[in-house]
């Protein structure tokens, strides 16, 4: 059976820094509802072209909990319609993240990932936030959280060659 997959852009904004992001500055641009309302149906078009109720959405952005009342607000629509079987994914900084926000998140269905560059020296050589602070304790909190939700939990990490040396005790951490 075919499926569709699909992205929701959120927003181009990000609370963090990162040295080697490739978006440029960031601006505090976001989706408007009228564009997700317009996404929704186009995603339902196209699974009746396709034939099919399996749909992939992933969340993305900038940091996509800059605009965590959108997700609810997808997820809520796609809830109703009960002949699609959707699966939702999503990738954090994990700065954001507070234990309420997992837990409706885990009782939504949606797969968390988390962005983490390796052990907090590494982490924090490129992953500062926008006054240029590290922050590598606030993703090692949101870690233990998305594990206790998700022991099966996977991290994104980004391999500078100025820390391809440490990859080996940044996997073990």
């Amino acid at each position: 059976m075919n499926t569709l997959s699909a992205t929701f852009h959120l927003t181009h904004h990000c609370n963090l820094r990162c040295s080697y992001c490739y978006t440029g500055e960031k601006l505090p641009i976001a989706m408007s509802y009228e564009t997700i309302d317009q996404s929704i149906l186009m995603i339902e078009n196209e699974l009746e072209k396709l034939k099919t109720n399996q749909l992939h959405i992933t969340f993305f952005g900038g940091e996509p909990l800059i605009e965590k009342e959108k997700i609810f607000y997808i997820v809520n629509i796609f809830s109703q319609k009960k002949e699609i079987k959707t699966i939702y994914r999503m990738s954090t900084n994990g700065t954001l993240l507070t234990e309420e926000l997992m837990g409706k998140f885990y009782a939504c269905g949606i797969f968390t990932s988390l962005s983490v560059d390796g052990h907090p020296d590494v982490h924090d050589a490129h992953r500062v936030d926008a006054a240029g602070k590290p922050t590598s304790h606030k993703v090692e909190k949101a870690a233990k959280m998305m594990l206790k939700y998700n022991p099966a939990t996977n991290v994104t990490c980004v391999i500078s060659p100025d820390t391809a040396s440490e990859l080996a005790t940044s996997v073990d951490y």
